[in-house]
């Protein structure tokens, strides 16, 4: 499942090859809207066809693959309906795959360990999640609208009523209590014959840790540097 090192993706290399070294990369398509019928294309026609400026899906693709964002992309306000389009479909998989996903394991475990460990560990997860799930929906509600309008033609009224810096200010750290999660499951909980539950149920909460800290990076590095350079021009308009 996991690899300790994957390709530095370029304009030139064939998709189909990327995924059959890396699965993961499945999601950042997903979340391009792109079909995975790729044949024997490289990055660059992928792009081409789906008009996706190569210097916004390249480096997502390469920080799936473990490599960092920086030095940092040139994006300009164009890409920006694409990259929210990719935040939003990634908030969908979050909430009706892996979440749910995650849910489901930790119930299964109901009647196979004790009843004192099952309603920490389900507590301990609910608590988790409302306060991701909280996160999540103030961008879908309220964030994610304005950086809407704000690519297209927000009336000023609209901009004054949010900034990026009011973004960034709500854009609380989610990873602790996820580590903590992790944590807990690793080191302390002793869930008796239920090996597979707890396995399938440990991966799971890396693979929500590795796309959250992918998620994470995206925004504070790419999207609210891009809104702020947005606000700037039009307000000097």
């Amino acid at each position: 499942m996991y690899q300790t090192r994957h390709t530095f993706i370029k304009a030139e290399s064939r998709l189909a090859d990327l995924i059959f070294e890396n699965p993961g990369l499945l999601i950042v398509l997903e979340h391009f809207d792109i079909d995975y019928r790729l044949e024997d294309k490289c990055v660059e026609d992928i792009c081409r066809e789906h008009q996706i400026n190569p210097e916004l899906f390249i480096p997502l693709c390469n920080l799936y693959n473990g490599f960092s964002l920086h030095p940092l992309p040139a994006l300009s306000g164009g890409d920006l309906i694409r990259l929210i389009r990719f935040l939003k479909n990634s908030h969908r998989y979050y909430k009706e795959e892996k979440f749910p996903q995650i849910e489901g394991l930790i119930l299964q475990l109901d009647g196979s360990v004790p009843d004192r460990v099952f309603i920490m560990l389900k507590q301990f997860y609910q608590e988790y999640y409302e306060e991701v799930l909280e996160h999540l929906n103030y961008e879908d509600d309220v964030a994610f609208p304005y950086f809407d309008q704000l690519a297209g033609s927000s009336p000023l009224k609209q901009r004054q009523l949010f900034s990026v810096q009011e973004y960034q200010e709500h854009h609380t750290d989610i990873e602790y209590k996820l580590a903590e999660l992790k944590q807990l499951m690793v080191k302390h909980l002793c869930l008796g014959a239920s090996h597979r539950i707890r396995r399938s149920l440990i991966i799971a909460l890396f693979e929500l840790d590795f796309h959250l800290k992918v998620h994470s990076s995206i925004e504070e590095d790419l999207l609210a540097p891009l809104i702020a350079r947005i606000e700037s021009r039009q307000e000097d308009e």
